[in-house]
């Protein structure tokens, strides 16, 4: 097969294409980055609520979930990175993004997090070839001047608030 590598795959662990993608999408053996795509439900893009939520609530809502996700995960070992898109589009709508010092840890965790439920909802992660978050991020979404919108291939992050995590990252010093 003499596919080339999909960059977007490679670059962000999600291509919009899926399985029907021209270009291979060759998943890891070994990664020290794990992902859990569409963990993050974001309020703002559920339809089927009837009251919306205000920047604060929204604010709140995302610290306690990028708090209950990050503690599960240093239970397994020290995070290094986590990151949660928030973009409004199939393959990268909540996608959750947690890198490990240890390529073990982060096989370790995809063991034991794809027997658990988290929301209600079972948990689906796997290794990802993501090994620089930077590479992934939408700048323009960064200074809220990215026009693509659900067309954007890359990250749109939702950040915790910084208070948060400074705490979290804090709390692995041994």
């Amino acid at each position: 097969d003499d596919k080339t590598f999909c960059d977007f795959y490679r670059r962000i662990g999600a291509c919009r294409h899926g399985e029907r993608c021209s270009r291979k999408h060759v998943k890891p053996s070994l990664s020290d980055t794990v992902l859990l795509p569409n963990l993050y439900q974001n309020p703002k893009l559920n339809k089927n609520e009837g009251e919306e939520m205000n920047p604060r609530q929204l604010e709140q809502y995302f610290d306690h979930f990028f708090k209950d996700v990050f503690i599960r995960f240093a239970q397994i070992g020290e995070v290094y990175a986590m990151v949660v898109s928030e973009n409004d589009n199939n393959h990268l709508n909540g996608n959750v993004y947690v890198k490990f010092k240890d390529p073990e840890l982060a096989e370790q965790a995809v063991v034991l997090l794809n027997q658990e439920w988290f929301g209600g909802r079972p948990v689906h992660c796997e290794l990802s070839p993501v090994s620089n978050f930077s590479d992934a991020d939408c700048r323009a979404y960064e200074t809220n001047t990215c026009t693509r919108g659900d067309k954007c291939n890359f990250m749109h992050v939702r950040r915790p608030t910084a208070e948060l995590k400074r705490q979290l990252f804090k709390s692995q010093d041994k």
